[in-house]
């Protein structure tokens, strides 16, 4: 279940590279879909295997706090306002530290 939550989240921060450069009308509920399911997958791992490990622990309380940030974004997108570069930097580099934290654990065990 944790390689399948690193898969997921691998697929998850290359769309929302191309988010960043180039966007895609869909491409934001896809990105928001597959980092969740990607946080899920990792809890799952967790109540599985009973994980231990500071890195991903680590993880996935910054993907959550990713997913928040994501859905503050979605809200200023519904609500026509621009967003905040800060909303988007917070939330880029919460998500990009976790995948590196993930990726540290996957690939150090």
């Amino acid at each position: 279940m944790l390689t399948i939550s690193f898969i997921i989240l691998s697929a998850t921060i290359a769309m929302g590279a191309y988010l960043l450069a180039r966007g895609y009308p869909g491409l934001p509920i896809v990105h928001g879909a597959s980092g969740a399911a990607g946080l899920i997958a990792l809890v799952l791992a967790f109540r599985a295997h009973a994980l231990s490990g500071v890195f991903a622990q680590d993880a996935a309380w910054l993907l959550a706090a990713g997913l928040c940030g994501g859905i503050a974004i979605a809200t200023f997108k519904a609500r026509g306002r621009p967003t905040p570069g800060l909303l988007l930097l917070l939330h880029a580099t919460a998500g990009g530290l976790a995948y590196l934290l993930l990726a540290g654990f996957v690939f150090g065990h």
